[in-house]
């Protein structure tokens, strides 16, 4: 809603599409991505670096990579603006890398990641 609202959003059906498909691409990649860093809420350690690596990073960097290659804009959904799609994907970015002061991920796995 607030997408439509701001202009984050689209009329166009087929972008709609695309929009649509990285947003619930995003919500089915939660999981791996909070199984690493959401223990720190409970007082507990880090997870499984390794998964959170391989089941989160790389499959979220090839999606974020293919879209781009395919339509060679600037942005996620092959719009001239950002949309939903662009912040919902860039989100763990800022939560899971140095661009967030507060960010808890280890140095050495940070690095991977970039």
């Amino acid at each position: 809603m607030m997408g439509i609202r701001l202009g984050y959003y689209t009329e166009d059906p087929d972008t709609a599409y695309l929009i649509d498909s990285l947003c619930d691409y995003m919500e089915d990649l939660l999981v791996s991505f909070g199984g690493y860093l959401f223990p720190l809420v409970k007082g507990e350690p880090l997870g499984d670096p390794e998964a959170w690596l391989s089941d989160f990073w790389d499959r979220h960097i090839a999606v974020v990579e293919r879209r781009l290659v395919k339509h060679g804009m600037k942005y996620l959904a092959g719009t001239e603006r950002p949309t939903i799609a662009d912040f919902k994907m860039f989100s763990p970015v800022s939560f899971g890398t140095s661009i967030n002061p507060a960010c808890k991920v280890p140095e050495d796995v940070e690095q991977r990641v970039q």
